[in-house]
């Protein structure tokens, strides 16, 4: 695991110290590293062993610009809410849309994660939901992803594992599905949008009208 944490950080990945644990109900993840996440977060091989001596089981990769790491994070079945063919689909789409050989790597509600590099010029929208698949972009600096082949134990009641599935090399974002994500979430975003006017009512104060929330 290290190995490969310091192969992603040599590319100028940054990554963190995280301890998983079940809760009985869903995993809690607790930073190795007191203070933020921004300033905690490394590429530094010397520090990564540091952490890795000491405390962390396990790394996470700080999504975003700052690390050169997007993230799609396609929800599974085991997800509250999540249509069973939500999967399915998103293969479906994944043929039409990403046009190279990349990571991809089970999650533990059964989705998936893709991973792609990205220049740090690059600035993906994020969003919960494209095309109608529950699908997330981990493109900002806030977000972290375990690394593959994470595992977590769940007291006696087996392990949730981060198990590769198709073993590629990471690849570079295509631009034009970069395009595409940006246009199609833009669009979404802008039609949820409630716009919101200030107008004179009758008895001569301003109220406000909405005129359109979808």
């Amino acid at each position: 695991m290290t190995t490969y944490t310091k192969k992603l950080a040599s590319r100028g990945a940054r990554v963190v110290g995280r301890n998983p644990f079940w809760d009985g109900s869903r995993v809690q993840w607790i930073q190795t590293e007191r203070g933020r996440l921004d300033e905690v977060a490394t590429s530094n091989p010397n520090e990564i062993d540091r952490i890795a001596s000491s405390s962390a089981t396990t790394f996470c990769v700080v999504c975003g610009p700052s690390s050169g790491i997007c993230v799609l994070d396609v929800e599974g079945p085991f997800h509250d809410g999540v249509p069973e063919d939500n999967l399915d689909r998103f293969w479906e789409w994944a043929g039409k849309h990403i046009e190279v050989n990349t990571l991809f790597v089970r999650t533990k509600g059964g989705g998936c994660h893709v991973w792609f590099w990205i220049s740090p010029l690059q600035r993906l929208p994020h969003t919960d939901e494209i095309d109608g698949i529950r699908m997330e972009v981990f493109a900002d600096d806030g977000k972290t992803v375990p690394l593959p082949g994470t595992t977590i134990s769940m007291n006696g009641r087996g392990e949730l594992e981060y198990r590769v599935t198709l073993n590629h090399e990471t690849a570079a974002m295509p631009e034009q599905l970069s395009e595409y994500l940006t246009t199609t979430i833009s669009k979404s975003s802008a039609s949820s949008v409630a716009i919101v006017v200030d107008e004179k009512v009758p008895n001569g104060t301003t109220g406000r009208r909405l005129l359109r929330s979808n």
